[in-house]
């Protein structure tokens, strides 16, 4: 989802008019009629802001393949409606397959055309850019093949840099991790350090890890 789609679905869920959302950032409606049609851009502090207002991370913002949530029904965002999830996939089938995967998950709902390479635990993991992803196959909805390329397995957790978002078995809420390491991996969990903070994060809740 590109960014000006971002601002306009962000405006449309808190039922704002133009008017009104310039109103809140003390700025032109002209300058949100631009964001809107992709013409201009705000700058990053009122990305910044922007992310804040929403309650979403600055990369859940302008990362195209992060796409927000599309229901704009107020009933259905205050329900625990959950969609069916898909628990009988086969992931040896889509190994090496460029695909787009559909997460049961307010955030990261769509992971846009990642390689399918492995699977550690009930983490199914991915290649996008030369990087290393894992999604939980738990918490997957559907997976739509784009094409077939040339792979190398990967069945393991990688250590270093990342981002990660967690969930304890709900479609809303979670826990965002965007400046962190995977310091250990463990047969059932990671250690994630978040700053000078570590903590131990089981498989079943992980629902998104991204190596930077």
């Amino acid at each position: 989802m590109l960014l000006n789609e971002k601002i306009r679905l962000i405006r449309t869920l808190h039922q704002l008019s133009q008017e009104q959302l310039a109103e809140r950032f003390a700025v032109s409606r002209q300058s949100i009629s631009k964001w809107e049609n992709g013409s201009s851009i705000p700058d990053l502090h009122m990305l910044v802001k922007i992310a804040d207002f929403a309650d979403i991370s600055l990369d859940q913002l302008v990362q195209e393949e992060i796409d927000l949530p599309i229901q704009q029904d107020s009933d259905y965002l205050a329900s625990e409606t959950k969609p069916q999830l898909t628990t009988n996939l086969s992931i040896q089938y889509y190994l090496g397959k460029v695909c787009d995967v559909s997460l049961n998950t307010m955030w990261y709902q769509v992971l846009r055309n990642i390689k399918i390479v492995g699977l550690y635990q009930n983490m199914v993991c991915f290649e996008k850019h030369q990087r290393y992803g894992y999604f939980n196959l738990h918490r997957c909805v559907d997976i739509l093949v784009k094409k077939e390329e040339d792979y190398t397995s990967h069945n393991q957790i990688s250590l270093g840099k990342c981002k990660a978002y967690t969930n304890i078995n709900r479609f809303f809420g979670g826990n965002h991790y965007p400046f962190s390491q995977v310091k250990a991996v463990h047969e059932n969990s990671i250690e994630l350090q978040t700053g000078i903070f570590t903590t131990t994060i089981d498989f079943e809740h992980l629902v998104f890890l991204m190596m930077k």
